[in-house]
């Protein structure tokens, strides 16, 4: 599954949400264009930027 979506064959999002959450999910990957992988998440991780800028990982808004 995963080579697929990388090869742009198939689009999965894995999303969990807390049960009695108003949230549409609370965590959420994917596989985008060019190879990129995403993941969205209700937790602010923006104390985190500095470390994730080194490990070449970037922190959209």
């Amino acid at each position: 599954m995963l080579r697929l979506m990388l090869r742009n064959g198939l689009y999965a999002e894995l999303e969990h949400k807390a049960e009695g959450s108003d949230e549409e999910y609370t965590f959420k990957v994917f596989i985008g264009y060019d190879y990129m992988m995403g993941v969205h998440s209700v937790v602010n991780l923006s104390s985190l930027q500095d470390e994730l800028f080194q490990l070449a990982i970037y922190l959209e808004d």
